[in-house]
Formats: structure tokens, C-alpha cells, sequence
């Protein structure tokens, strides 16, 4: 927060008469992406905003002041420097009202910033200061202490004041000449009460005594970074590179073209890796690691290599006919197809190519020669195929020869929750269409497919059917006609002729038990390395009796007032097995970033009262705060969030806010989504198959919004409340 008795003092300075005398002012404000850093938790731009509305708000009326700003329009443009408020008298709360309008993207070109200002003062003809506040450094090629010199030489009177808002003291020494060269002072503003205090001084010209020039502080030992890239890959792809590296606010990877510039990124999260779409050029590259937005700490090669990009259609088209065209492309997110006019470039249509394999245009009701253009990421044109538009009649034919039927694909309703891996081969194949279809993942619900007429065998595998030997298999048959829909049977792998290399499926009888209970326990399994669909569960008295598949399991069970856990290995021969009760978890291993801590084996149970999320944490694992994550708008997610560590860098997250298949896999559990990484070592999919088994969730919390008002109430209370406000009581 602003330190208000600073604030109050600087009210009494600005109120003071003698104010009337100073020079013509310019207030350079950053505008820079860095500016989104923090400074005790606030990030600074806020801080910036907050400040300059508090300190402009008491200037005299006759005060003459204007802003500047840089780096708050675009990404990566030097030249992003635009004046704002033109210097005049009583411009103090204009000035406050656009410095909370900015954006803060850029880069930092402050030294054509002051150079701008300075000439807008007309520093040449009468007295003029200008006032930079930055929290980074020149990014633009440029010199700010011969900038400072060539100002003083042939300014009037001209004065250069630099506020370092959360610079450290070696950053300060390479923007302080700016000010000394010129007479000017500079000032560490290092949180929002010392960013009050510069700011007061400098716009008013009423300086504290010169402060002595920050001394360099010893260059600091950069973090270790690593990059892992292929040699090539195709232009315009999604390319993974997985990296070592420091993971600070505002670092990126970046890359590069051969004369450095910054062509793509990705901000770098808590992953150990980023997801890239290349640009589509040929030729050499370059990926690096860039620390804080500001310094490249490691470098790798990366050669683009040429990318098939082409747009099928017929060569001629009657005047207002339909049209239907394929592609083959990069497939990005925004890329579309687009039909011009060539004599005036004027577009008469477009398409998203996004989970299409195919597109029907209409053509334009008067003759000429249009194109269809592939446009990568709705920004570059890349591939045109033209068209002749005439007034003659054109036998229309599809691109391929083939037209695309939309059909529905679905298993049995008994198996309807289970994720399911759907491909569909043709029995009649065509040289113009692919020879399979497939999902690239696992997906609930019916498969909408786009297949040509003709004889297909579709297969599904659903994990849990699979360990029995069976999957979802049949021939069918698609004709021309709309909204045809197909149920594949549930079928044994030997009668689709796929048998030779499954699991047979034996399975053990045997009885699980809980240590010391006889009562009504809720049991569950799940097979290490499985998925959620693996899972049996049964609520019993004395004993689980069922089969399972010899191998590792994970083996939980609830009861009223206690709950057991452990991994067994199920083995031909063995009846019995005996599940221990799980004991609580030590509350005084917590620490400001650890919440829960398991010492004890096989595992630990947690019951955290504030989330209602209950787990078996196993021996060695600790866990951060579990929470819900909410929207700018105050919205709460539905489950909670939180991630399993070890100390040696393994990692499980429950709920992670940003997550694809390709990441890595995930479990569907009573508390959502558990998720480990792609490379997870044995010992995470064991932790994560025993965590998995073991998460349970009671919400203890429900919100209520109502406009402009969010009650966070219990269960009970919100339903009262709900249905009073509905009248059902």
C-alpha cells in the first residue's frame, strides 16, 4: 500500500506558491512489459497508476505538464513512443486518467523517449524538464548518457530527471547519466512511497539534496538455463521444447530469425516445457531463453525446413454455385481460407480450417478471376489457388472426387462415461482419401466424424475393456444420407481378428479387508499405471470379495470414521490381503509453502477442512495449499487445485489450469482432473495411481452471486437462501 504520511507531505510541497516558477514539464512513463513485475506482492504498473493519480492530484491549476509513453501500444517496436498529453497548464488529472489507461507490452526505448520530449518542450528556446519513470533499461540500440550530453549542449535550460522504479543499484548506474549529464538527479523509487516522494520532487523541481551516483553492484551470477530442440522442423508447426532454467516472472522463449528478431514465444510457466508455433519461414533460426524479458541466458540452434501447404479446387466455377475445396496446411490456431477478388483485393468469403478436412464456398454473383488464400494465423498469406468465375454453367465436382458425410459414432449407453479411442479404416479405399482415420486422444461421449460413402470398419478401445480382452468393433456402412448415426457393439478382440497380442484377462478372486474394522466400508482399486476406468469400487460390511487382474493396485477404503490405503500386488494364489488404516497427517511439518508433509509409510491421510478435498499423501511427498483458482470476474472454479511434490522435483497437479494431452496423462477422480507429466518417472505413476484411487471432495463452501455482491455460504445455508429467493418455501 502507498505510504499515505509520505503522500500528505508531498500534498504540503505541491501547495507551496513558489511552484508557480517551475519550468515546463514532460512526465516519461514506461509503458514496457516489464512494468508487469512485482514489487511486495503489486505489480508495479498498479503501483505506477495509483501514485501518479495520488501525487498529479494536488498540483497547482497553473502547472504546465505533459505526458509521454513507450512500449503501451505494441510488441517489439522501438519506435512505440506517442505524447499523450501535450505540455499545458491543468493537465494534472488528464495526465492521472491515462497513465490507468495504458498497456504495458512493449519494449524500452527511453532514450528516444526523452529526446521526443525535450523536443516537444522546445528545449532549445526555453527552460524544460522532463521526468522519465522506468523500471528497465534502453532496449532500442541507444545510449542514454550520450543522449544526456548532446541535450545539455544545445538545451537552454534544460534539465533530465530518471526515476529507477525498482532498479537494482548496478540497472541505476546505466540510466542514472541521463540525469547527471544534464543537471538532473536520479532517484531509486523502490516501493510506492518512494515512487510518490521522486515523482513530487522531480515534477515540481523542488529536489531533495543530490544524491551521490549509484554505485555498480557486482554483476550477479546468472541463473542456469538449458534448451533441448531438434535440429529442424517443418515451417509453421507446433514445436515442443522442453528446457532447464531459473522459471522466473516474465521469462519467455523466444525465437529468433538470423538477424535477431523476435519472431514467436512462449511465456514459461511452471512446465518444463513450452509449446511453440514456429513461424512459417525456411532457413536458419534461433531459440533462446530470455530471463525477465530483458537478457538471453541460453541459445540453441534451429534450421525451418519447408512445409506442404496447398488448397485443392476446381480451376473454373459458375457465377453464385457452390464450391468445395480441401487443404493441406499448417492447421494453427486461426489459420483460414479466404476468397478474394484479384483486379481490387476485395473478399467475398472465408473459413476457419480448424477440425475441418474440407470447405464450401459460394462464389461471387459476377464473373472474374478470384483466388482462394491460405492465411496462417489470420495474419500471413501463404499459399493462393486461383479460380475463374463465369457466366456458363461449370459441371461442378468436389475437389477429391469425394464428398465428406457427417456421422455419429457411440458405444452402448452402459459404457457412455467411459473415454473411449475411436479410428475408422475404410474397406473400400479411395486414392484422394487417407487410408485411416483415428483420434489423436481419448473422448467421452459420441465420435462426429466426417467419412466418404462406403464400407468401413470402425474399432474403439476403451482401457477397461481392453485388460478383458474385448473392444468396441464393428463393419458399417455409410451412404450419402443425412444424420446417419452407428452403435459399435461391445465385441471380443478374437472376432475382429486382433486377439494375438492382448492381455487374456485371467483375474484372481480375493477379499480385501480392512486392519481392526468389520463395518460398512466404501472400497475402491485402481491398477498402477491404468486409467480412471480401471477403477472398481463397492461398498460392503466384513470384507471386499472381487477379482482383479495380477499386478500392482492401489487399494482404498472409506469408512465412517477412519479410512485404509496401500499398494498390493494382487499375485495367483494369495485370497487374502489386509489394508492398513491410514494415519492423519503432522500438521506441524506446514510451513509458509508446504501444507501437508508425509513422513510415515506407506502414506498419510489428509482431510484439509477448508477445501473438503481428502488423499492418501504417500511417504515423501508434500503438497502446497490447496485452492480454488478464480476468474478476473471473481468466478470460483468447481474443484480445487493443488500439486504432490517431492524434494527431488517430481511433481502431480489436481485441476491444473493449463493442460492438453500432450503434457502428459491425466486420471478422472472424485475431485477432478490428477495429472503428472509426459516424462514421469515409476515413482510418480505409482504416487499418482495411489493418489488417484485415494481423492476424495465434500464441498464445505457454495457461492451465491448476486449483482455486485458474492456470499461464500455453506451447503445448508445457500440452499435456504436459494430457494427463498426463488420462493419455494
Amino acid at each position: 500500500m502507498i505510504q499515505f504520511a509520505k503522500i500528505f507531505a508531498v500534498f504540503a510541497v505541491l501547495a507551496s506558491p513558489a511552484l508557480a516558477d517551475s519550468p515546463r514539464s514532460i512526465i516519461v512513463m514506461d509503458g514496457s512489459g516489464s512494468m508487469w513485475g512485482q514489487i511486495d506482492g503489486r505489480a508495479k504498473l498498479e503501483i505506477a497508476r495509483e501514485t501518479v493519480a495520488t501525487v498529479l492530484g494536488g498540483i497547482p491549476a497553473d502547472q504546465e505538464l505533459g505526458l509521454m509513453a513507450y512500449g503501451h501500444r505494441e510488441k517489439g517496436n522501438c519506435s512505440d513512443i506517442e505524447l499523450i498529453v501535450p505540455p499545458a497548464p491543468g493537465t494534472g488529472a488528464e495526465i492521472a486518467a491515462q497513465v490507468g489507461k495504458m498497456r504495458f507490452l512493449g519494449k524500452t526505448p527511453l532514450s528516444e523517449s526523452v529526446r521526443q520530449a525535450a523536443e516537444a518542450l522546445r528545449y532549445g528556446e526555453t527552460a524544460a524538464t522532463v521526468v522519465l519513470v522506468t523500471d528497465g533499461l534502453e532496449t532500442c540500440d541507444a545510449d542514454p548518457c550520450a543522449l544526456g550530453r548532446e541535450l545539455e549542449a544545445a538545451g537552454l535550460n534544460f534539465t533530465a530527471h530518471v526515476i529507477g522504479f525498482g532498479l537494482s543499484g548496478a540497472e541505476g548506474a546505466q540510466v542514472a547519466c541521463l540525469a547527471t549529464e544534464t543537471g538532473g538527479q536520479y532517484l531509486q523509487a523502490s516501493d510506492a512511497g518512494g515512487l510518490a516522494d521522486a515523482l513530487a520532487a522531480t515534477v515540481t523541481a523542488k529536489l531533495p539534496p543530490p544524491q551521490p551516483a549509484p554505485v555498480p553492484e557486482p554483476e550477479p551470477v546468472l541463473a542456469k538455463a538449458s534448451l533441448t530442440v531438434p535440429e529442424t522442423a517443418p515451417a509453421g508447426s507446433s514445436l515442443r521444447i522442453e528446457f532447464v532454467g531459473p522459471h522466473e516472472e516474465h521469462d519467455y522463449i523466444r525465437i529468433l530469425d538470423a538477424n535477431g528478431e523476435w519472431l514467436a514465444e512462449s511465456a514459461v510457466d511452471t512446465e518444463r516445457f513450452v509449446e511453440v508455433r514456429l513461424p512459417f519461414r525456411t532457413g536458419p533460426h534461433e531459440v533462446v531463453y530470455l530471463l525477465k524479458a530483458q537478457e538471453i541466458i541460453a541459445r540453441a540452434r534451429l534450421t525451418l525446413t519447408e512445409s506442404p501447404v496447398s488448397i485443392t479446387a476446381p480451376d473454373m466455377a459458375q457465377v453464385g454455385s457452390d464450391v468445395t475445396i480441401t487443404w493441406t496446411g499448417p492447421d494453427a490456431y486461426l489459420d483460414n481460407i479466404q476468397l478474394y477478388r484479384q483486379v481490387d483485393d476485395v473478399r467475398f468469403g472465408y473459413g476457419y480450417v480448424a477440425n475441418q478436412n474440407e470447405m464450401t464456398f459460394t462464389m461471387p454473383d459476377e464473373p472474374g478471376v478470384f483466388e482462394f488464400r491460405y492465411t496462417f494465423q489470420d495474419s500471413e498469406v501463404i499459399y493462393t489457388r486461383p479460380i475463374t468465375v463465369t457466366l456458363d454453367k461449370v459441371e461442378a465436382k468436389p475437389a477429391t472426387g469425394l464428398t465428406s458425410i457427417p456421422v455419429s459414432l457411440s458405444v452402448p449407453a452402459k459404457f457412455a462415461g467411459q473415454p473411449i479411442l475411436w479410428s475408422a479404416e475404410p474397406l473400400d479405399p479411395h486414392p484422394d482419401a487417407p487410408e485411416a482415420l483415428a483420434m489423436p486422444e481419448a473422448m467421452t461421449g459420441p465420435w462426429n466424424a466426417e467419412l466418404y460413402p462406403g464400407r468401413w470398419r470402425i474399432y474403439a478401445e476403451a482401457p477397461a475393456e481392453v485388460t478383458a480382452g474385448r473392444g468396441f468393433g464393428a463393419d458399417i456402412t455409410v451412404t450419402d444420407a443425412a444424420g446417419q448415426v452407428f452403435e459399435i457393439p461391445l465385441t471380443p478382440f478374437e472376432t475382429m481378428g486382433m486377439g494375438e497380442d492382448l492381455p487374456s484377462g485371467d483375474t484372481v478372486a480375493v477379499t480385501i479387508k480392512a486392519e481392526g474394522y468389520d463395518g460398512l466400508v466404501e472400497w475402491s482399486a485402481m491398477p498402477e499405471g491404468g486409467t480412471q476406468d480401471d477403477r472398481l469400487a463397492d461398498t460392503v460390511a466384513n470384507g471386499w470379495q472381487t477379482t482383479l487382474i495380477p499386478g500392482q493396485w492401489a487399494i482404498f477404503g472409506m469408512a465412517a470414521d477412519a479410512t485404509f490405503f496401500d499398494r498390493v500386488t494382487i499375485a495367483a494364489g494369495q485370497t487374502d490381503y489386509v489394508i492398513p488404516r491410514e494415519g492423519p497427517v503432522d500438521p506441524a511439518q506446514a510451513s509458509d509453502d508446504v501444507a501437508y508433509r508425509c513422513d510415515a509409510a506407506p502414506s498419510c491421510r489428509v482431510n484439509d477442512a477448508q477445501t473438503g478435498l481428502g488423499f492418501a499423501l504417500p511417504a515423501g511427498w508434500f503438497t502446497d495449499f490447496p485452492h480454488f483458482y478464480e476468474t478476473a470476474a471473481g468466478v470460483s472454479a468447481g474443484q480445487p487445485t493443488i500439486a504432490f511434490m517431492t524434494a527431488v522435483g517430481d511433481r502431480i497437479e489436481l485441476n491444473p489450469i493449463r493442460w492438453s494431452a500432450q503434457n502428459g496423462t491425466c486420471l478422472d477422480t472424485a475431485a477432478g482432473q490428477l495429472c503428472h507429466w509426459a516424462d514421469a518417472t515409476e515413482v510418480v505413476i505409482k504416487a499418482h495411481t495411489a493418489i488417484a484411487a485415494s481423492l476424495t471432495f465434500t464441498p464445505t463452501r457454495q457461492d451465491i452471486t448476486i449483482p455486485g455482491i458474492r456470499l461464500d455460504l455453506t451447503p445448508e445455508v445457500a440452499a435456504a437462501l436459494r430457494a427463498k429467493l426463488l420462493g419455494e418455501n
